[in-house]
């Protein structure tokens, strides 16, 4: 967690500094901009809420926010579950990908925790039987990919 503390120019208000501070440079690398430009032309649909931001601000302009690093949304009945790593000059791709995977397996468990539960209060043993197994793909592949 970081505090950042400072002073905004004349004529820019808290929005500016979001505006400023969003996405992370964790998640874009850098030089900042010119990566969101090429993130743009070779991601074949949006993010969505993944590697947004949530988080407040109050009258007095102080705020508080995170990076959405691990998300689910849930769309027309699917869960969609989105995680990712950091990559950088000495990261191990195999590594990477299987922290990828331990990342969405724990919101998968989640998923199945609710279902397990909801199952219980309609005096279920089990969850529905239209309940399929995730399934891991790239986003835009035609299978699985992000909402």
């Amino acid at each position: 967690m970081s505090q950042v503390e400072g002073e905004l120019a004349p004529g820019k208000d808290a929005f500016d500094v979001i505006a400023a501070m969003f996405p992370g440079g964790t998640i874009t690398g850098a030089p900042k901009v010119r990566t969101m430009e090429i993130l743009e032309e070779l991601e074949p649909v949006h993010r969505g809420p993944y590697c947004g931001s949530l988080g407040w601000i109050d009258y007095g302009g102080d705020m508080e926010f995170n990076i959405l690093i691990r998300t689910m949304v849930i769309k027309d009945g699917v869960v969609h579950v989105q995680t990712g790593g950091g990559v950088v000059i000495d990261s191990d791709p195999e590594r990477e990908y299987a922290e990828t995977l331990n990342k969405a397996k724990a919101l998968w468990k989640a998923v199945q925790y609710a279902e397990q539960e909801a199952a219980a209060s309609a005096g279920r043993r089990e969850p529905s039987a239209e309940r399929r197994e995730p399934s891991i793909s790239a986003p835009g592949s035609g299978e699985g990919g992000r909402p």
